[in-house]
């Protein structure tokens, strides 16, 4: 449900990710500051990719959840455009971009982090190997700096996008009017990450960390080894 939805809307949203960040990163690197903390400039222009992609993320995510409860609701969409014109009709911009600054609070600082490590990685795997030039760099190379980065970020950040997921349950549970008790009941995004860490301790925070990792590897390596690999050829 919403697969389609998805679909459509990813194109878009990685091509403003990934124009945001260079974009970012060449208005940074114009202060002499920033040109003297290039980890700092690569971490900041993630999240500002994230915060201007999740712009067109955060309103998939939200048909998506709906669609993926509409069963449970009274009143069902007909389909991805009919749920979100329902929802902006009877919510407004408030429910189209509902957890917009959970997500970022999650996916800014992964998307900053992996970034700033894609980078300096990179640099050493052509030290290391005696590469001069990004186009000299075999895209399997880029793969595997990419999905290092990549694994390195989620399991860093595990603790912010469980906190998060939880918050996304929350709000199916709301829609889909349960008559389930809650298992949980968060006011914000920085409570549930609390009472998290309060009831379940670190291990809580960190659980579910591999499978994350599982996930995001193969998915980082692959679009940044395409995104770093056509740059190398444009540039």
């Amino acid at each position: 449900v919403g697969v389609c939805l998805v679909c459509l809307g990813s194109a878009p949203a990685s091509c403003i990710y990934w124009t945001s960040y260079e974009a970012s990163k060449k208005i940074m690197f114009k202060s002499e500051v920033l040109q003297k903390a290039p980890s700092m400039t690569h971490f900041c222009s993630g999240v500002l990719a994230e915060m201007v992609s999740c712009v067109l993320w955060v309103p998939i995510d939200v048909v998506k959840e709906r669609l993926q409860v509409q069963s449970d609701l009274k009143s069902t969409y007909r389909g991805n455009l009919d749920a979100l014109v329902t929802i902006y009709k009877s919510e407004g911009l408030r429910g189209v971009y509902k957890g917009y600054w959970a997500t970022i609070l999650s996916f800014g600082p992964f998307s900053g982090l992996f970034l700033m490590l894609n980078e300096e990685l990179k640099v050493l795997a052509k030290g290391h190997f005696g590469i001069k030039s990004d186009k000299d760099i075999p895209f399997v190379m880029f793969m595997g700096v990419g999905a290092s980065a990549g694994s390195i970020a989620a399991w860093t950040t595990n603790p912010l996008d469980k906190a998060k997921l939880r918050l996304q349950v929350q709000r199916s549970m709301q829609a889909a009017s349960s008559n389930t008790p809650p298992l949980f009941y968060y006011r914000g995004f920085w409570h549930g990450l609390i009472s998290i860490y309060t009831e379940e301790g670190i291990f809580g925070l960190f659980r579910g960390a591999g499978a994350r990792v599982l996930f995001q590897a193969p998915s980082t390596a692959i679009s940044i080894a395409c995104f770093e690999w056509i740059r190398a050829r444009l540039l």
